[in-house]
């Protein structure tokens, strides 16, 4: 019954029983058989090895799990490497820290070439744009294909970019098949789209402030 109900619990990914004699042979393997002789009946207590999901990973979750598996009648302890546990976080938080900064500048710089690269392009079309203007072009004429193509470019690049990182999480899936986060459906499927919708913008917006420049400009000044 406690098998059945851990493995229904939303927490548990698996439950593994141990009897006695598993944990006896396991205690064997790990001290050698010399160290085991003198011992004439079997201490062990069976016990149930338990794997939770990556979502409860947490010191305060796996605290509230203790607890309530404490409170069941069949369950004598339970114990989990907890100074390992608060460690491991503290590291995971600092790790992420890090990689958050350096994303941060790594965007920063991504924008930074996208704007120029950009401003470089409309920079060999200012003739034409002045010429459209000269003979009677509204400003929303020549801005739309320019913005047109830029948005398209976008498109691309947050295709690209899906690939990319899909194929970052598949490795990593491989290496590390325990980071089921990282293959979440629902948060894929809101990133996805984010990544390609940031590209429009981002394209979009450099493309505008880039053609208004240009528009802005007298004819003495594009020499």
């Amino acid at each position: 019954m406690l098998m059945k109900a851990l493995n229904e619990s939303d927490f548990v990914k698996s439950a593994h029983y141990v009897s006695k004699e598993e944990a006896l042979d396991s205690l064997k393997k790990e001290l050698g058989e010399g160290a085991t002789q003198m011992i004439e009946s079997n201490p062990l207590p069976a016990s149930i090895d338990i794997l939770v999901k990556a979502a409860y990973s947490n010191p305060d979750s796996l605290a509230r799990i203790k607890d309530q598996l404490g409170k069941v009648q069949l369950v004598k302890e339970v114990s989990y490497q907890q100074t390992e546990i608060d460690q491991m976080t503290k590291n995971f938080r600092t790790i992420a820290m890090i990689i958050l900064l350096f994303c941060a500048l790594l965007l920063f710089v991504a924008i930074v070439l996208i704007n120029n690269t950009i401003r470089l392009a409309l920079y060999s079309k200012r003739f034409l744009i002045k010429s459209m203007q000269l003979v009677g072009a509204t400003k929303g004429f020549i801005r739309w294909p320019f913005l047109k193509r830029g948005m398209v470019h976008g498109i691309y690049a947050g295709v690209i970019s899906i690939l990319l990182l899909s194929a970052v999480i598949y490795a990593i899936h491989l290496q590390f098949p325990d980071f089921e986060q990282l293959s979440d459906v629902k948060s894929l499927a809101l990133i996805f789209p984010s990544v390609v919708l940031f590209g429009v913008v981002l394209s979009g917006f450099s493309t505008f402030f880039a053609i208004n420049r240009y528009l802005r400009m007298q004819g003495s000044e594009l020499y």
